[in-house]
């Protein structure tokens, strides 16, 4: 019998987290920097019922740990952000696009982990994945699904300065909330004192205000909304008329739109300059503006195409005016994205792109008279993050180990020698679910099917989030094992967790997720040679 040396299933767990977040544990951070669940002013109807708090708070938790029927608990979840966010906004139109926006990053975060793997921590995976992709998908949906949805048309008020939603860098940093509550001064034609406090009584509200500026505190959702609510009926019934404002029910909905997106991204920024420090919360603020600057840009000619294309079309109502919008502007999107994915495989052909060294400023000049800029800049950084010498020995102990993998005829010896190799290099923790694999395979080829299940079953937990491709089969080794030993219970948490994050398994694929379904496939597996 083989046995690994590293037994223990809490020592492996131990290990310093090489992998990306799960998809439970950014469904947590959404919901944390929203603000939505602290309700201490009880401004939701939906959270009055503490136990419904709780209820979503426990869902999050599990879902974050990878426990219970996870797809279930995303789309409870889904429905729960999207109620609570459309009482903030009071905007259907603001939740469409919000909602849509946050699909595409979850199905784009849910493909990178189902494609890539990582040899990094979790902490430097983030970081990755904020300089290569994340930010540009987030501007790139949210403007063209506000295109699609014509929210210019939704007769809101928004910051005339394009980033207003993110912070500014001088001799402190300037917050969006900052920024957008002196736009709501400005537009209320009125001082911050006087906004709060018109009449000079309500010293509580004015002090509050004063203290998210002075001691930089974020303040929960529910106390913004409440505010803001408190200040304007002190504005409308002011005694003294000078400092009276009877603010239009558009402007007031602006206002609350504005804040609730401003709060979320002050507290996203926040969170990122205490993670990486504050020069790089500015590096990526500057990149995140030239971005947002090159899509407005373009979607500014898009806008101007699409009305000449319309300007002769008699339109039946305003409903159909805006559905013949939205599917042109679809359409386009469709047409314009196939030809960037066309466009991005001839430019990562090009010998300036294969180059190992990195791109000099005549190749990124040429580059940016050929192709997009907007995925030029993204594609450009991406390049950034090539292997360097010491990720190379890495990777190359992680191909050797899959080459082993493969073999048909793995020893004893060989095995133990890859284990001290990756050892020796520094990479055990790295690496540690490889070597599990490694041994799990030589056991179940040698029949001996209950050592084999437990180290699957290390491998697996160990690999959850860091193995990219290479998932599936590893999964369905697992999955072979479970049925071997007559692990029901495993087998069920190993399909409801494949399938959440779309990795086929065999004799299921994820189209019935009834007890029998799942049943017929723990069966089938039992006849299973790998």
């Amino acid at each position: 019998m083989l046995v690994n040396k590293q037994t223990d299933l809490r020592t492996c767990m131990a290990a310093p987290s090489t992998n990306f977040p799960s998809l439970g544990e950014a469904f947590k951070f959404l919901f944390d920097v929203s603000g939505l669940l602290a309700q201490k002013y009880g401004q939701s109807e939906k959270l009055t019922n503490e136990r419904l708090k709780k209820s979503i708070q426990t869902k999050l938790a599990r879902l974050a740990k990878g426990e219970g029927d996870l797809d279930k608990s995303i789309s409870e979840l889904i429905s729960d952000f999207s109620y609570l966010l459309l009482e903030a906004v009071q905007n259907p139109t603001v939740l469409a696009v919000s909602v849509q926006t946050l699909a595409d990053i979850h199905d784009a975060y849910q493909n990178t982990l189902k494609r890539e793997g990582t040899y990094l921590s979790k902490e430097a995976t983030t970081r990755w994945m904020l300089d290569c992709w994340l930010p540009d998908l987030f501007i790139k949906s949210a403007q063209k699904y506000s295109l699609m949805a014509s929210l210019d048309k939704e007769e809101l008020s928004f910051p005339h300065d394009n980033d207003w939603w993110l912070p500014h860098f001088g001799e402190r940093m300037i917050t969006p909330l900052e920024k957008v509550w002196h736009w709501i001064y400005e537009k209320a034609n009125t001082t911050q004192s006087r906004f709060h406090n018109p009449d000079g009584n309500a010293t509580q509200n004015s002090e509050m205000a004063s203290r998210w500026f002075r001691r930089d505190r974020l303040p929960t959702w529910s106390e913004l909304q409440n505010n803001l609510n408190a200040s304007v009926e002190l504005l409308t019934n002011c005694s003294n008329q000078k400092y009276q404002r009877e603010l239009a029910p558009k402007l007031i909905n602006s206002f609350r739109v504005v804040l609730f997106f401003a709060r979320m991204s002050t507290d996203i920024f926040r969170r990122i300059k205490d993670a990486y420090g504050i020069g790089y919360a500015k590096k990526l603020t500057q990149q995140v503006k030239a971005q947002n600057r090159r899509l407005t840009k373009f979607h500014r000619k898009v806008k101007i195409d699409l009305e000449a294309r319309l300007a002769n079309v008699a339109f039946k109502d305003e409903n159909h005016a805006r559905r013949s919008w939205r599917d042109e502007a679809s359409t386009f999107w469709s047409n314009y994205s196939t030809k960037l994915i066309r466009d991005s495989q001839v430019m990562q052909e090009m010998e300036s792109f294969q180059a190992e060294e990195p791109l000099s400023i005549t190749d990124a000049k040429k580059l940016l008279t050929q192709f997009d800029p907007f995925f030029i800049s993204m594609a450009i950084r991406q390049k950034r993050y090539a292997p360097d010498n010491s990720q190379l020995t890495f990777l190359k102990l992680y191909m050797q180990g899959l080459e082993l993998q493969k073999r048909r005829d793995l020893t004893t010896s060989e095995l133990e020698n890859y284990q001290a190799l990756v050892a020796e290099n520094g990479y055990d923790d790295e690496l540690r679910w490889l070597v599990e694999w490694l041994f799990a395979t030589r056991c179940n080829r040698s029949d001996e099917h209950n050592t084999a299940y437990e180290h699957y079953k290390r491998a697996f937990e160990l690999s959850k989030h860091r193995i990219g491709k290479e998932s599936y089969l590893l999964v369905n080794e697992f999955a072979a094992a479970c049925a071997k030993n007559n692990k029901w219970r495993d087998f069920k948490k190993l399909v409801s967790w494949a399938n959440h994050n779309a990795i086929q398994v065999r004799w299921h694929r994820g189209f019935d997720d009834s007890d029998e379904a799942v049943r017929m496939a723990f069966e089938m597996f039992k006849y299973v040679s790998y």
